[in-house]
């Protein structure tokens, strides 16, 4: 990819105020891959790539730090969470920098340890679900998973949700979350993107405060992947209102470990150190004791202009930022002793059909063979160099942590459509 195309891109898709709902016109989905390098002030040579990889696009530069032992630290960054390009709604946004902020918030059922190698761990459940057999699941939530609970909170949600900040997270808690994503009656159904993954849910039976068990219709194999995937934050019932909305800062109130403290749009997204996390002491026999060890992180707005970015970062305004320039790489890594390693990233632009099932929706994509057509002739190679300025891939690369199963990019570029 060339440099700054990806600045240009995202400065476009904010002066564009581009939504979801002018994307529902369009049929492709087009994935956009991309390695970037990060530079750090560790000894050793440069890491070597596992698999093959596109040309090093976006830098990441990291400052030189130390793995932080106790509390006190904090991160800063340029970046995106604070561009609320679609919804809050942390079972509807399908933002990515938007879920970065979701993360930090919610918590939920099962979590990945490691994407790339597709490792997942516990999150909100104290042992990883019981298989009691094909379509059987039990479930053991950690007791004492409290909601986010400050002053500022308790003001937001008094005429709200008063009873949620400080309360206990239950099984209950999980079953909404999971059922208010394939509820056909809810006026916000046709948004619920992820809905497929609860498709084979048959029932959720909560056996006491802690404990549920989830019966699917048919066996299904990525089911504890779905427990652990962007659709799985658990929320309290009383945050979503009658319309079965929630897209408001007010309502980010989870019990992950970190308390969203201030999102202004376009300017910046910070969360500050959650001192009751439940998970807090879970890793206090690796030294890591009364976690999350920062304090706060702060994501200001991806300014776009990379001397002043530069000179923030070597100012320590912050730690972390993103440049395309490799010989501008080069030069600061060289200024503040550091290296770079290269690291994969991908992107994602999609559009859907718009197939309402209701009798008054008069679209022609729920013909089957409009839908076909429209695959078979959208050029997704010259998508890609138009929005990318050049910089786009033919089919776009998949992801690094699905290569092992997936078509090589050249083989992609035969296929039709």
């Amino acid at each position: 990819m060339r440099a700054n195309q990806r600045p240009v891109y995202w400065q476009d898709l904010t002066r564009r105020r581009l939504s979801r709902r002018r994307l529902l016109a369009g049929a492709a989905a087009l994935g956009v891959g991309a390695a970037g390098a990060a530079l750090a002030g560790c000894g050793g040579e440069e890491q070597k790539e596992k698999t093959p990889r596109p040309e090093a696009s976006p830098t990441l530069i990291a400052r030189s730090l130390e793995p932080a032992r106790t509390r006190g630290s904090f991160l800063r960054a340029f970046g995106y969470e604070s561009l609320p390009i679609d919804t809050l709604d942390p079972h509807q946004s399908q933002f990515g920098p938007t879920h970065n902020m979701h993360s930090c918030v919610f918590s939920k059922v099962l979590k990945y340890d490691s994407v790339y190698d597709g490792i997942i761990g516990t999150d909100l459940a104290v042992s990883m679900p019981e298989i009691v057999d094909k379509i059987t699941y039990v479930i053991k939530i950690h007791p004492g998973a409290t909601f986010h609970d400050t002053a500022t909170i308790r003001d937001n949600l008094k005429d709200i949700a008063p009873a949620v900040p400080g309360r206990e997270l239950t099984a209950e808690d999980v079953k909404y979350s999971i059922e208010r994503q394939v509820n056909p009656n809810s006026p916000k159904s046709a948004l619920y993107y992820w809905a497929s993954h609860w498709a084979t849910v048959d029932k959720i039976e909560v056996v006491d405060p802690y404990t549920l068990r989830i019966t699917t219709t048919r066996p299904t194999a990525p089911f504890l992947h779905f427990l652990a995937d962007i659709a799985a934050f658990i929320i309290p019932k009383e945050l979503v209102d009658h319309g079965d909305e929630m897209n408001d800062v007010k309502r980010m109130v989870g019990t992950g470990p970190f308390i969203l403290d201030k999102f202004v749009a376009l300017q910046i997204s910070r969360g500050v150190r959650n001192p009751t996390w439940f998970a807090r002491d879970l890793l206090a026999d690796q030294g890591l004791p009364d976690r999350p060890i920062m304090d706060f992180y702060e994501q200001p707005w991806y300014i776009g202009d990379p001397t002043a970015m530069e000179a923030a970062f070597k100012a320590k305004q912050v730690d972390h930022l993103w440049l395309d320039d490799p010989d501008v790489i080069d030069r600061v890594a060289a200024d503040e002793g550091l290296e770079v390693e290269r690291t994969p990233g991908n992107g994602l632009v999609s559009s859907r059909f718009l197939c309402n099932d209701s009798p008054a929706a008069k679209t022609p994509f729920k013909d089957l063979r409009l839908r076909k057509a429209i695959h078979l002739a959208v050029d997704r190679n010259r998508m890609a160099q138009q929005m990318l300025l050049g910089g786009g891939y033919p089919c776009g690369p998949v992801a690094q942590a699905i290569q092992k199963w997936a078509l090589t990019p050249g083989e992609l570029a035969t296929k039709p459509g």
